[in-house]
C-alpha cells in the first residue's frame, strides 16, 4: 500500500512538473514576444526623435535663436525677450495706421492682418497675413533703435483664391 501512495504521489508530482515546465515555455515564449515588439517600437520612436531632431535644427536655422551671430549682433542688451518684443511690435501694426505701409494690400477690400510671425535673424522676418479670403505673406526689414522698432517691407506677396 504505501508503494502504491509513492507511486501515485510521484506520478501526480510528475504531472504537475510536466506542466509548470510547458506553461513556463509558453510564458516566455509570449514574453519574449512582447519584449521583441516594445524593442521594435524603441526602435521606431527612437528613428522619429532623431528624424524630428534633425528637422527641427534644420527648421530653427533659419531663427534668431539658431543663429548666435545675429543673436549678438543685436548687442548684449537684448535677450531671449527680443523675439516677443519684435513680434508684439508688428502685431500692434494690426490696430494702428501704419498697417498700410507694411500690408500693401489694403485696397483688395478686406482688411488684412498678420497672423503669424517668424524672426530670421536681426535684420529680417518673414511674416503671414490674411483677411480670410486672400492670403499673403511679407519679407519685413527691421531696425531697433532708441525710438523702438522701425519696420519696412522688403517684398510682398498675395496667393490667388482657391476655386
Amino acid at each position: 500500500m504505501k508503494n502504491k501512495i509513492l507511486i501515485y504521489l510521484l506520478i501526480f508530482v510528475s504531472i504537475i512538473l510536466l506542466f509548470q515546465i510547458v506553461n513556463s515555455g509558453r510564458i516566455l515564449e509570449r514574453e519574449e514576444e512582447l519584449l521583441d515588439q516594445k524593442v521594435n517600437s524603441i526602435m521606431i520612436l527612437e528613428a522619429q526623435k532623431t528624424l524630428l531632431k534633425n528637422r527641427l535644427d534644420e527648421e530653427s536655422y533659419f531663427s534668431l535663436f539658431g543663429n548666435k551671430k545675429s543673436l549678438n549682433a543685436l548687442g548684449e542688451k537684448y535677450n531671449d525677450s527680443i523675439v516677443s518684443i519684435i513680434k508684439n511690435a508688428l502685431y500692434e501694426i494690426n490696430i494702428s495706421d501704419k498697417k498700410k505701409l507694411i500690408i500693401p494690400y489694403q485696397n483688395l477690400g478686406g482688411v488684412f492682418l498678420i497672423n503669424q510671425v517668424k524672426v530670421l535673424n536681426h535684420k529680417w522676418i518673414i511674416a503671414n497675413f490674411s483677411d480670410g479670403s486672400l492670403w499673403g505673406e511679407l519679407l519685413i526689414e527691421y531696425i531697433i533703435d532708441e525710438k523702438g522698432i522701425i519696420f519696412k517691407t522688403i517684398e510682398h506677396l498675395i496667393y490667388p483664391k482657391e476655386r
